[in-house]
């Protein structure tokens, strides 16, 4: 799932954890899925497609996603 939502490969993202990369370095080398704005809910209480900081809805999508 996570391929598909960062168009990353599975090599890309193990490299990013190996790293231990942040979610925001994740999410800058990442290009989101066109289909990703279809993602919507509720996680943790936040409505996904009412959030405003970019990085914070990509990481959201994830949650949903896994």
């Amino acid at each position: 799932m996570l391929t598909w939502l960062t168009g990353l490969s599975s090599d890309e993202l193990d490299t990013n954890r190996v790293a231990n990369s942040t979610f925001a370095g994740l999410f800058q080398t990442a290009e989101l899925h066109q289909n990703a704005p279809l993602i919507t809910g509720s996680i943790c209480g936040y409505r996904i497609e009412e959030l405003d900081n970019p990085l914070t809805k990509s990481v959201r999508m994830m949650d949903k996603l896994v």
